[in-house]
């Protein structure tokens, strides 16, 4: 037997029965202790599959060094998260921790081989590039392989299983037969489709031939859509009607890079385009800096409005590597000659400061949790927070220390306990203490049914009237099957809409009204008003409270043809609207 293929065999068995041992502690002891179980779950995920991905290394002694470093570190990466997240902080680890170790595996992997191949630590770009897509394609079709072969299975079990025998179905759902089973599965994948070097680099290539030409539909929609961005870049950032998303912005830069990799490759293939295809896509790579300068501010803006979170944290970080790729991948225009000559230097460059970072992340000194406790830290001493309710208190950066940011935000959470020196000193004693003293998250609070009747009462009306016991009734039934909710932003008007003489009621909540009508002494939802924003409904409660509302009749009345209305807009608004 191949010694690689007996290297890959022992991983994957050894890989097979770790995870169904982790299994059995957890059925045994279900409150163990999860980030150490974490833990070992990645080792045991990401140890045996680096072995079966460097087998051909196996000889060598410096491969066995780098596996035990590996194990090491992703165990005091565990270490970290427990020390940063238990019982007294966030309830559970993030499903972000998983997705930060899995692109800092696939992204340290390729200098690993490299370092094998060569024995020096120099940066030879071609073998990274061939080692990093090489990897994901393995991984990729292994995987699929291993689905197809329990779909195999469950055909296997479905058969007999018609002819009323169990066993197969029985054997197939245990634990003992899945995990060694798929175990193997994955690493005879890995084994066959890495023997077949000529066929993978084939696919490998159809597949980059196919990705470079959506570069030049995503370069187009990059020029397209730039100028606009541009042009609106001032309200959609200073209005409060729209807002730039960063996520979509990151996602065209992404593409971008994606597809231009696929088309440079490891920069030995020459000139992939027609020569004006290639210049115009090197010449809008500076309209990708507007476009990751856009996202980044957007997001900077958001948090010095709201302070940090683990998640803006993150993003925070993608924005900083997306103006990176840009700003990299624009200094082609310096060099004219190769074709877009600086993406493998930018690559190689943004990968070691990326591993850098990532790692750090999952130690205390750059810990996400760290530094958004800080950030609520200090958010909670510069502006006044009302905890009176259980939306307002999820809110605040109190509630985000006390249950989001792990020790850390217990940590700082208590240091406002015992604030002093401070002009609100008292107030935000009291408020860190209440949150310390809360035991469980106001997620269940929020859902309890919420006492409609008293809460009409208590809102302001216009004209001021107490409403009577039919209309609280019917609006109390209403909302409490649309699950509408009224807040201290809600307010009642009474006026006669549909000039009939009888008052209609229009209860306005945050965002939009609900009208109701008295018919045969009962109250009945008539209608709904249109959207407006937060500003339209402070200057609406302004009004109100000075007694300046009216109802209107329209000008025209609706064009009804058969079912179809079509309503008329007087000349003086279409003028408006030209």
């Amino acid at each position: 037997m191949p010694k690689r293929l007996t290297l890959i065999l022992l991983a994957a068995v050894v890989q097979g029965w770790a995870l169904y041992g982790l299994h059995r502690v957890i059925q045994r002891s279900p409150d163990s202790n999860i980030p150490w179980l974490i833990t070992a779950y990645v080792i045991a995920l990401l140890i045996p599959a680096s072995l079966q991905l460097l087998a051909d290394h196996s000889s060598k002694p410096r491969l066995w060094i780098i596996m035990a470093a590996m194990t090491c570190i992703l165990a005091y990466f565990g270490w970290s998260q427990h020390a940063q997240i238990d019982s007294l902080g966030a309830e559970s680890v993030s499903p972000v921790y998983f997705i930060v170790l899995a692109v800092l595996w696939l992204m340290t992997l390729p200098f690993v081989q490299m370092y094998l191949t060569t024995g020096s630590l120099k940066i030879r770009y071609e073998l990274l590039f061939l080692h990093s897509w090489r990897n994901k394609m393995l991984l990729a079709e292994a995987g699929l392989f291993t689905a197809l072969f329990w779909a195999l299975l469950l055909l296997w079990q479905s058969l007999f299983d018609m002819l009323g025998i169990t066993f197969f179905n029985e054997l197939f759902r245990e634990p003992i037969f899945v995990y060694p089973v798929s175990a193997l599965a994955f690493g005879t994948a890995l084994y066959l489709i890495g023997s077949t070097e000529r066929w993978l680099n084939l696919v490998l290539e159809q597949m980059l031939g196919l990705l470079k030409w959506l570069a030049v539909v995503s370069g187009f929609l990059l020029v397209l859509f730039t100028p606009f961005l541009l042009a609106r870049f001032p309200d959609l950032v200073f209005s409060g009607q729209r807002t730039i998303s960063a996520f979509v912005l990151l996602w065209l830069v992404a593409v971008i890079v994606l597809f231009l990799n696929a088309a440079y490759r490891d920069g030995n293939s020459g000139n992939p385009y027609p020569r004006w295809i290639a210049a115009g896509l090197q010449w809008s790579m500076p309209l990708t800096i507007a476009v990751a300068f856009a996202a980044f501010y957007a997001l900077a803006i958001r948090i010095e409005h709201y302070g940090l979170t683990v998640e803006r944290t993150w993003a925070l970080v993608v924005a900083c590597v997306a103006l990176a790729y840009a700003c990299g991948y624009s200094l082609s225009l310096l060099r004219r000659t190769p074709w877009m000559s600086s993406i493998g230097t930018v690559n190689a460059s943004i990968a070691v400061a990326l591993i850098a970072v990532l790692a750090a992340s999952l130690t205390p000194w750059l810990s996400p949790y760290r530094l958004s406790a800080q950030s609520q830290f200090r958010m909670a001493l510069n502006e006044e927070y009302d905890l009176s309710d259980a939306i307002k208190r999820r809110n605040s950066p109190f509630y985000y220390l006390r249950f989001d940011a792990g020790q850390y935000g217990i940590h700082k959470l208590q240091e406002l306990a015992a604030l002093q020196h401070h002009a609100r000193a008292d107030i935000i004693r009291a408020q860190a203490m209440r949150l310390l003293q809360q035991k469980e998250r106001d997620d269940g609070e929020a859902r309890q049914p919420v006492d409609t009747k008293s809460l009409l009462g208590t809102i302001a009306m216009f004209p001021d009237r107490r409403p009577e016991r039919s209309l609280v009734d019917a609006v109390s039934a209403d909302l409490d099957r649309t699950r509408d909710r009224i807040d201290d932003s809600s307010v009642g008007i009474f006026i006669d809409l549909d000039g009939d003489g009888i008052d209609e009621f229009v209860l306005l909540f945050r965002h939009f009204g609900l009208i109701y009508q008295h018919r045969s002494d009962t109250w009945t939802r008539a209608a709904r008003t249109a959207t407006f924003t937060a500003r339209d409904r402070q200057a609406m409660r302004e009004r109100l409270s000075r007694g300046d509302f009216q109802a209107e009749t329209p000008v025209w009345r609706n064009l009804k043809i058969g079912d179809q209305v079509l309503p008329i807009q007087s000349a003086a608004n279409d003028e408006v609207n030209q």
